[in-house]
């Protein structure tokens, strides 16, 4: 992977070398999406836009249309994540060693359309959960991979950004989603094909 040639906000530096490594998968390919995940697009405010999501052989497809109509012009799915699925399914000595060190990256490999996405996520739980956003744009048609650490997100909230507030602890995610927005009108397809929380002994 080549960094030199890409936008610094969508691909980060890897962990140091060296370092003992632990990845959890965060997309459950195995059960139907709908089971998982819930779209949220700008029906919500009136608009019109809409997609929809499907497995897709060993991917996960969210595709559909933004409409700008209405003052709309986002759509969106979304996917709790539970304190269970943060353990993992490795219960080698290792793997809970790790578990119990800091999530210090998000590894997203995906297929797009060549429009802009954002990867988003919660943190907390309640009244007291906060969503983040990082940007990421994949080339038409290729598959690609991106690394965000904390310090790429930022939180957001109504549409409001708030990039000085202090930034998310992985350790505490509640939620991961993708959203289309920037007034992009027009069809959209993107092809996930995984999405992995690494922890850093």
């Amino acid at each position: 992977m080549n960094t030199a040639d890409v936008p610094a906000d969508d691909i980060y530096a890897t962990a140091s070398a060296g370092a003992h490594m632990y990845s959890i998968e965060l997309l459950n390919l195995a059960d139907a999406p709908q089971q998982q995940w819930s779209i949220v697009n700008d029906g919500v405010m009136g608009g019109r836009s809409s997609s929809r999501i499907n497995n897709h052989g060993d991917t996960l497809l969210f595709f559909g249309t933004v409409s700008l109509e209405n003052n709309g012009g986002f759509a969106s799915i979304n996917q709790p994540i539970t304190p269970r699925q943060l353990k993992g399914k490795d219960t080698s000595s290792a793997a809970l060693v790790a578990q119990k060190s800091a999530a210090i990256r998000m590894t997203l490999t995906a297929k797009g359309d060549g429009k802009r996405y954002q990867l988003r996520i919660k943190t907390g739980n309640g009244m007291a959960q906060t969503t983040y956003k990082a940007g990421f744009t994949p080339l038409n048609g290729t598959p690609q991979q991106w690394q965000f650490t904390p310090q790429q997100f930022i939180e957001t909230f109504r549409g409001r950004d708030y990039p000085t507030r202090p930034k998310p602890d992985f350790n505490q995610l509640s939620a991961v989603g993708i959203l289309i927005s920037d007034k992009q009108a027009g069809d959209f397809q993107l092809e996930l094909h995984s999405l992995q929380l690494q922890f850093e002994e």
